[in-house]
């Protein structure tokens, strides 16, 4: 996130500039305008919400998946968590080259990878073909997210960039509740295969969409070698030796950065344990309420999607109040959401050890869901 009175670091790309410069008082401070910006960033929001509908149907076609394949409950949780090892292995090294190459051609192309992958899920004869898939898709949606934040932040005014934070992972539940139930639904009249095929065409479509989106590019400083100073030109190697280090400087300036912010590792740990309580309560949810509650699959697959989204006004609300909140307490947003995490364990624990009424059990997920997503 940019810093309140950092400059911006980019540059936009020289035949992307305005012939004309832009008179409207309300959009000077967007990076390309606002109708460019907004634009891109539109389609950017639609992209996340089938990222994430790729990403959670999972969760209710597994119980289709272990009737056909006679899969157990470990098998069912590893194909399930595959997709976020994906992400991981490929995070750091994809984050790389989206800093070095464009963050708009990165998201388009790897949501057109993504699709396909989720999509081959639907040709898949076996656990482990599926699995294969599962994990490209995860490969795929690890470029997704830092190249669209990094955009985000750089195209938007400080006054609007929460709110647009907030917009755009607001997609997120959106994506999950769609792909929980649409899935649910293709799959209990037409088969899981279905399923996965069909959710995957409309992100291809938007990846494709997004591919001509204005993009900008991150100047880095380069350290200039002897030779410029002594006015004689620089040789092939001497060039991509100089390129070279300038990355690795940028990359290690930005982990000693990292590592030297106690509140930022904390923060990156608390957003870990978050995920680790509701990304296994949103993909067994499903399952749970078909096997303890006798509920048909579909309507168990609507009723995990309705949780999700509460997300849609969370979000963005959380966004517009820490916009406002923090001009005045700048610390306020550490505390809030500790505190909001650690209500939302809580009420997890009342819910699955303590509560056995479907309604009330029911009611504390959503209470805890809304305090998450509000963070």
């Amino acid at each position: 996130m940019r810093p309140h009175n950092a400059p911006r670091q980019v540059d936009v790309d020289s035949h992307q500039k305005r012939d004309q410069p832009n008179t409207d008082i309300t959009a000077q401070d967007y990076l390309f305008g606002r109708k460019a910006t907004v634009w891109v960033f539109a389609l950017l929001c639609l992209l996340m919400v089938f990222d994430f509908a790729d990403r959670m149907i999972i969760a209710s076609l597994l119980p289709y998946i272990q009737r056909d394949w006679a899969i157990n409950d470990a098998q069912a949780g590893f194909l399930s968590s595959i997709l976020t090892i994906g992400m991981v292995l490929f995070a750091f090294p994809v984050s790389i080259v989206i800093d070095r190459w464009r963050r708009i051609k990165t998201a388009s192309l790897m949501g057109i990878f993504w699709g396909i992958a989720s999509a081959a899920g639907a040709i898949t004869q076996s656990f482990s073909q599926l699995a294969a898939t599962r994990l490209l898709v995860g490969a795929g949606e690890a470029a997704y997210a830092p190249a669209s934040y990094a955009w985000i932040s750089a195209a938007f005014p400080h006054r609007r960039l929460q709110l647009a934070l907030g917009l755009f992972s607001a997609s997120q539940p959106i994506g999950m509740a769609i792909g929980i139930a649409l899935g649910g639904l293709i799959a209990q009249h037409f088969g899981w295969r279905y399923a996965l095929g069909v959710m995957a065409i409309p992100g291809i479509v938007i990846a494709l969409l997004l591919y001509k989106g204005r993009d900008y590019r991150t100047i880095l400083p380069i350290p200039l070698p002897a030779q410029v100073f002594a006015g004689k030109a620089l040789d092939s190697a001497s060039s991509a030796m100089v390129q070279q280090l300038t990355h690795r400087q940028v990359i290690r300036q930005n982990w000693h950065s990292i590592r030297q912010t106690p509140s930022l590792l904390l923060t990156y740990l608390a957003a870990a344990m978050a995920t680790l309580q509701w990304v296994p309560i949103v993909f067994f949810l499903p399952s749970y309420l078909h096997r303890v509650h006798q509920i048909e699959l579909a309507t168990a697959s609507l009723l995990t999607s309705s949780i999700l989204l509460i997300g849609i006004v969370t979000l963005p609300l959380g966004g517009w109040v820490m916009d406002r909140l923090t001009q005045k307490y700048p610390s306020s947003k550490l505390y809030i959401a500790a505190a909001g995490y650690a209500l939302a364990t809580l009420l997890y624990v009342l819910a699955f050890s303590l509560v056995s009424g479907l309604w009330l059990q029911f009611a504390l997920i959503i209470v805890a869901g809304a305090l998450l997503t509000f963070l």
